[in-house]
């Protein structure tokens, strides 16, 4: 991640189990926000308050608001990233399982779009997204969008996760990910979900529009 500070840590494999599916638990974090920089330049202002969490098997940005107006005028943007179908999904802040340890704003869970990852036997190789094909040498996959068609629901929609089958992206599922380590490492994260820290005063969901598709985990037991 050029520019930016990057910070390796081990997280708890009983918190990695919880928040993620993924059965490796390597992290890259940056203070600021590092999305493409194909995403709305409305957001542009927002890097510098954000945090990049990077993993293997996908990306999650902290962007946490202080200020009401802030957070409205950009709302409408945040949105746009989302993949179409997705789901969004209301939270409570300070959330460990997530690393959120703000009271309001937005974590995107993003695929690890352009990484090139080569699969052989149980050992994995994963190249940067500006790496040249002729460096990688093996066959490869690389992180979408854009996916291929065939991954898609009955209903269209990109699932939230694929594995690589014979060099090739399938659908998959995180109970099927969690049962299983070494899929687990074969898997990646297909579409951009937004999960929207509610706190009723900075974000207040009476006051911005929200899609069809909603989960609310705002009253969900956590474990300790």
């Amino acid at each position: 991640m050029p520019n930016a500070k990057v910070i390796l840590t081990m997280l708890p494999l009983v918190a990695t189990l919880i928040a993620t599916p993924f059965s490796f638990a390597m992290w890259e974090i940056s203070n600021e926000g590092l999305w493409p920089k194909s995403w709305p330049a409305e957001l542009e202002p927002l890097r510098s308050q954000s945090r990049t969490l990077h993993h293997t098997g996908y990306t999650m940005y902290h962007i946490p608001f202080k200020d009401r107006d802030q957070f409205e005028s950009v709302w409408p943007q945040l949105r746009i990233v989302a993949t179409e179908g997705a789901p969004l999904t209301l939270a409570r802040g300070h959330d460990r399982w997530t690393a959120v340890d703000f009271d309001a704003g937005v974590v995107i869970f993003a695929p690890n779009t352009g990484q090139a990852m080569v699969f052989k036997d149980k050992e994995i190789t994963v190249y940067g997204p500006n790496t040249d094909a002729s460096v990688i040498g093996d066959t490869f996959v690389k992180v979408g969008p854009p996916w291929p068609d065939d991954i898609r629901n009955e209903s269209g929609n990109i699932p939230e996760y694929v594995v690589a089958k014979d060099n090739q992206w399938q659908p998959t599922t995180i109970d099927a990910m969690r049962a299983d380590p070494l899929l687990s490492m074969r898997s990646q994260r297909a579409r951009t979900e937004i999960r929207l820290i509610v706190d009723g005063k900075i974000v207040d969901l009476n006051r911005i529009e929200l899609p069809k598709f909603i989960i609310d985990t705002r009253f969900e037991k956590k474990p300790k």
